[in-house]
């Protein structure tokens, strides 16, 4: 859905090749050891950030579990990405806290595993579904040699008293927590217009003052 949201802003902000150029980097570019792409969008007192990355940045691997180290690994890390306010921070003054987070991936056995307890089924409006089970087109079964490459897509929805204060998101918590992600391919609609930014983990901070 964010991503839908970027690509139609591109459009009406006149950026149609702006717009080209991120539905493909999205389909023919997404699956890249070491970058992610981060979606996020800014409307009214909420803030929804859209997170798909290769298996390999977040746990080191891109199969299922194949013993219990690798099984703790992804529970662990399944539970690090839950927690939002860990891995990133927001300007102070525009007082935000995570309302949801969904977590998807082939890797987990069980698709709902990872929603528990977060109320996935309130998605009012917001059919996510078909957004953060991102596994379905990027294990490209047809790739060379015929592996798969395992995605994980987070989605978070944090809502802040004043966003109207809110100026920049800083992603130091992610990098740290996350040290095989090299680089965040970030695009964002803001109520002002579209940023985009590349974060690396010496870069963190995506400025959404405009």
């Amino acid at each position: 859905m964010i991503r839908d949201i970027i690509t139609v802003a591109c459009v009406l902000l006149g950026g149609i090749a702006v717009a080209q150029a991120h539905e493909a980097g999205h389909e023919h570019g997404a699956h890249e050891h070491g970058a992610a792409r981060l979606d996020i969008a800014v409307e009214g007192g909420t803030v929804q950030l859209d997170l798909d990355s290769p298996a390999v940045n977040l746990v080191g691997f891109e199969h299922e579990p194949g013993n219990a180290k690798e099984r703790s690994t992804l529970d662990k890390a399944v539970a690090d990405l839950k927690q939002g306010g860990k891995l990133m921070s927001f300007t102070p003054a525009a007082q935000c806290s995570q309302k949801r987070v969904m977590v998807k991936s082939g890797l987990l056995e069980h698709e709902g595993e990872a929603d528990h307890g977060h109320g996935h089924e309130a998605d009012k409006g917001h059919h996510h579904e078909d957004e953060a089970d991102h596994d379905h087109g990027h294990e490209h079964e047809g790739e060379a040699g015929g592996e798969e490459h395992a995605d994980i897509a987070v989605f978070w929805e944090i809502g802040c008293a004043r966003v109207d204060a809110l100026k920049e998101i800083d992603l130091k918590g992610f990098f740290g927590r996350f040290p095989g992600t090299s680089r965040l391919e970030v695009q964002a609609v803001l109520p002002g217009g579209q940023t985009g930014a590349q974060l690396t983990p010496s870069a963190t901070k995506l400025k959404l003052s405009q």
